[in-house]
């Protein structure tokens, strides 16, 4: 068994969304800078639409384990295993700070038939893909010309 997602990961999908809702909101409570009938409203919407896109996109991340032919894949509550045969394609992001991975399977496994998770790190020019993604297509037996697709 080999873990792939980071250590990190509950730290991104818990942690970081509380921590930065709670830097905004004493950070944003300060300024005064804005007339004071407006500046709740206004700080209530982007206080809103910060918070509910930090939870939608951490909460996607999934701790995923490689054990032989199966990948096991947890939410931290409830985990399934898929056969690597499932997989239908890889994708690694290429940004610099988001080396996140999307795996897609050919049926929904429990979690959608989509997942997202962060690799271990490991240091890469920015425009690289993490090599586990290459890996993870070698592996589910997907060629290079199948996965940009």
């Amino acid at each position: 068994m080999r873990v792939l997602s980071s250590r990190a990961t509950p730290f991104y999908r818990v942690v970081l969304p509380l921590l930065l809702l709670v830097l905004w909101v004493l950070g944003t409570s300060f300024i005064d800078a804005a007339p004071a009938k407006y500046k709740y409203g206004i700080f209530l919407g982007v206080t809103l639409l910060v918070t509910c896109s930090l939870c939608w996109y951490c909460s996607r991340l999934r701790k995923v384990i490689l054990d032989r032919d199966t990948l096991v894949i947890s939410n931290y509550s409830r985990e399934v295993s898929v056969p690597l045969t499932s997989i239908s394609k890889v994708k690694g992001s290429r940004w610099p700070k988001t080396k996140e991975i999307i795996i897609t399977f050919d049926h929904d496994i429990g979690f959608g038939d989509t997942i997202i998770f962060v690799p271990k790190t490991k240091w890469m020019w920015p425009w690289q893909e993490h090599p586990i993604a290459a890996e993870m297509r070698k592996l589910a037996g997907i060629t290079e010309t199948n996965a940009r697709g």
